[in-house]
């Protein structure tokens, strides 16, 4: 049964709250997956760490994975994020905007692999 599309970027911030890491990861979209991966590997010092290494942990949600999003979190304003009220706003075949309000903002989900998962690098870094 398919996620309800709104509920994708809520869920996904509860996750970071509760510090359920490996389902927060399960809400985001495959690509802002890899974007957070190379980043964060690219960042590292030689040797530190494997990208495989780094996929499993955050699959996991342990290790660099709980590290990664406790400092994250502690930058993205949550409680700002948990207070907005979601709501379906635009759709095509296999996108939809998720209005957050009161903020005002538009985020992307994105329907893979027969669910909906949040476009995080998509809605606010890839314009």
């Amino acid at each position: 049964m398919q996620t309800p599309p709104a509920t994708v970027p809520l869920n996904f911030f509860r996750a970071l709250r509760q510090k359920r890491y490996d389902q927060a990861w399960k809400h985001l979209s495959n690509y802002s997956q890899r974007v957070f991966l190379e980043t964060l590997f690219k960042s590292l010092k030689p040797d530190s760490c494997s990208l495989e290494r780094l996929q499993d942990d955050f699959a996991k949600g342990t290790s660099w994975a709980a590290h990664y999003w406790d400092d994250f979190s502690q930058h993205l304003q949550l409680d700002t994020w948990l207070s907005q009220q979601y709501k379906e706003y635009g759709a095509s075949q296999k996108q939809i905007l998720v209005l957050a309000q009161p903020a005002n903002l538009y985020l992307l989900v994105i329907e893979e692999a027969g669910d909906w998962r949040f476009g995080y690098f998509e809605t606010f870094l890839d314009n």
